[in-house]
C-alpha cells in the first residue's frame, strides 16, 4: 500500500508538472522584414492557457487594429486550446525594431513571450514629391514649444490623380490638448506639375512637460494609374468635407 501510494503522488506530480509546462506565450510576425509605413501582423499566442495581453509600446510601430481569436484541437484525444491576439501593425521608423520579452498573466501562471526583432527599410517606391501622383507631409510650427503655449500641426496630402476611395485616420495626440482648425485646399505647382492640395490643421497645446512625440497619420487611397487632371484627394471623405 506503502508503494502505490508513492507511485500515485509521483504520477500527479508529472501531471501536474506537464500541464504548467504545457502552456506558453509565443510572439510571432507574418514577416521580419517590412518597408517603411508599410502594415504588417504581429501575434502572441497563448498556448494551453487564457489570460489578457498588455501589449507594451514600443517605439518605432504604431498598432493600427487589434483582434482575437481561439481554437482548439485534438490530437491523440488529448485537447490543446490556442488564444490568438492579432495586431495590425503601422512601422514608421527605420531600422532594427526589437521587441524584448513580456510577461502575461494567465490562468496558468505567469507566461514570458520570446523576444522578436524586426528589420524595418526604406521602400524603393516610397512617394517622393513632384514626381509621385500621390504624397503626404506633415509640419510643426514649433518642435519646442513651452508649456501651455498654442502651436501649430497640419498634414498636407498632395495629389494630381484622380482619387476614389480614400480613408484618413488622425494620429494620436497624447499630451497634448489637440482643436482642429479650418481645412486649407488650393492648387500648387511641386516639381513642374501641378497638384490639388488638401491640409488638415490642428491647434495644439502641450500639457505635460518632457519629450513628446506625435506619431504619423494614416492616409489610403485608390489612386487612378491613367487619366489626366488632377482632383481633391478629399473629395469623397465626410472627415476632409465636413469643414
Amino acid at each position: 500500500m506503502k508503494k502505490i501510494n508513492i507511485i500515485l503522488f509521483f504520477l500527479l506530480c508529472f501531471f501536474k508538472s506537464y500541464s504548467v509546462f504545457a502552456a506558453e506565450a509565443l510572439l510571432e510576425a507574418d514577416r521580419t522584414s517590412v518597408n517603411l509605413n508599410e502594415t504588417f501582423q504581429i501575434k502572441v499566442l497563448l498556448k494551453d492557457a487564457s489570460g489578457n495581453v498588455d501589449f507594451p509600446d514600443i517605439d518605432g510601430i504604431k498598432i493600427i487594429s487589434t483582434a482575437q481569436s481561439s481554437n482548439l484541437s485534438s490530437i491523440n484525444g488529448k485537447v490543446s486550446r490556442e488564444v490568438v491576439f492579432s495586431y495590425t501593425v503601422f512601422p514608421y521608423k527605420e531600422g532594427k525594431i526589437l521587441i524584448s520579452p513580456f510577461n502575461i498573466k494567465t490562468d496558468k501562471g505567469v507566461l514570458t513571450t520570446n523576444e522578436l526583432e524586426i528589420i524595418v527599410k526604406k521602400d524603393s517606391s516610397e512617394a517622393i514629391p513632384g514626381k509621385s501622383p500621390v504624397f503626404a507631409k506633415a509640419y510643426l510650427s514649433d518642435t519646442s514649444p513651452y508649456l501651455s503655449e498654442q502651436i501649430q500641426y497640419k498634414i498636407v496630402v498632395y495629389s494630381n490623380r484622380k482619387i476614389s476611395g480614400i480613408s484618413f485616420k488622425e494620429p494620436e495626440f497624447k499630451n497634448f490638448i489637440a482643436k482642429r482648425e479650418n481645412d486649407r485646399k488650393y492648387i500648387k505647382t511641386v516639381g513642374g506639375q501641378p497638384y490639388s492640395v488638401s491640409e488638415v490643421i490642428y491647434s495644439l497645446t502641450p500639457v505635460k512637460p518632457g519629450k513628446g512625440v506625435i506619431e504619423p497619420a494614416q492616409i489610403e487611397a485608390i489612386v487612378k494609374s491613367s487619366g489626366g487632371g488632377y482632383s481633391d484627394p478629399f473629395l469623397n471623405d465626410p472627415f476632409f468635407s465636413s469643414s
